[in-house]
């Protein structure tokens, strides 16, 4: 029994020795290795291929003969994605490969990727390629800049497109919601040589980028605002209503009055200020004119009322003509010249 016993033992350790490799001798261990360099993607390029070789995959073959780099070439490795479809090609499935058609696998080395992400034939529209367009779409439509717009996906279908090589690619949207801002759905319909081949929803939040005006301190109701009152902030507005009504001008916010109390940290808006007419009609004005390094000054009457900036009618004291003026400050006006 205990004979036995050892010799069982010693045959399941040589099967073991065999099966790793260890103390066996290998074919081919002490010659020049063959060196595959893998790339990172692969597309079939031909729509009746149906099975993929490693010549056709690999970027490039470097055995010790030629006779040996053909067989390693005309290998096959997988079968041929279907149209549209994906699949992958790690290193360990080209060495089983190897391995069945009787070809030295011991002395094989790999450089490049690690897996091989191999794609059927067509023609791939990626999401970011229909999010870009999306993207030119909406700006577009606004007018605004890269800086300006802010678009995040939200939901996407879980794989890339594939579609059949065409002449003529399109890509149209249709917008769920009438508000351009914030999360909205688009209905993705792609053309392919005229003919709708795919419809699927996107959604996205799309965010305007841009400057507002906030207080440095507490602003009282009528209180005038002053260039000091206010900072510059950045904000990404999702609300297409509070975006129009958020202030976007300095010059327009000073000089006007609060309507209501605003606090530090608030962005203003216009619904939040009254125009400071600090000129009305019948008012005595000074009447400047700046030309080429001169300053000629004359008296005037306002014919209307009008905040800083604003442009009014006014009647010379000396002539009697009407002319216009910008309002600089209380009781002085720049001449306009038309």
């Amino acid at each position: 029994m205990k004979g036995s016993w050892s010799g069982t033992v010693l045959l399941v350790s040589l099967e073991v020795a065999f099966v790793l490799g260890a103390g066996v001798p290998r074919a081919g261990t002490q010659g020049e290795p063959t060196i595959i360099r893998l790339p990172g993607t692969f597309r079939v390029s031909r729509a009746d291929d149906q099975v993929i070789r490693l010549g056709d995959v690999a970027e490039s073959i470097q055995a010790p003969d030629p006779e040996t780099k053909q067989k390693y070439e005309e290998l096959i490795v997988m079968n041929a994605p279907g149209h549209g479809e994906q699949n992958r090609l790690p290193r360990h499935y080209i060495l089983q490969s190897i391995r069945q058609a009787g070809l030295d696998f011991f002395n094989v080395q790999f450089t490049g990727a690690n897996l091989v992400e191999v794609y059927g034939y067509g023609l791939k529209i990626s999401i970011q390629d229909v999010l870009q367009v999306l993207q030119q779409k909406i700006q577009h439509e606004t007018g605004w800049s890269d800086d300006e717009l802010i678009l995040r996906i939200i939901s996407t279908p879980a794989r890339d497109v594939w579609i059949a090589p065409a002449e003529r690619v399109d890509i149209t949207f249709d917008r769920a919601s009438p508000m351009t801002l914030g999360t909205t759905r688009y209905q993705v319909r792609l053309f392919v040589d005229q003919i709708q081949v795919k419809d699927f929803p996107v959604v996205v939040l799309v965010q305007h980028r841009r400057k507002a005006y906030m207080p440095v301190r507490n602003l009282k109701r009528g209180e005038v605002i002053g260039p000091d009152d206010i900072r510059e902030v950045v904000l990404y507005f999702d609300n297409e209503m509070l975006d129009q009504q958020t202030a976007d001008s300095r010059d327009e916010i000073i000089g006007q009055q609060c309507r209501v109390p605003l606090a530090p940290g608030e962005a203003i808006q216009w619904r939040a200020l009254n125009v400071n007419y600090i000129l009305k009609r019948g008012d005595p004005v000074q009447i400047v004119l700046k030309s080429e390094g001169l300053t000629l000054q004359t008296l005037g009457h306002a014919q209307g009322r009008g905040a800083v900036g604003d442009i009014v009618p006014v009647k010379t004291a000396n002539t009697g003509r009407i002319v216009k003026g910008r309002v600089i400050q209380r009781g002085l006006v720049e001449l306009v010249q038309s």
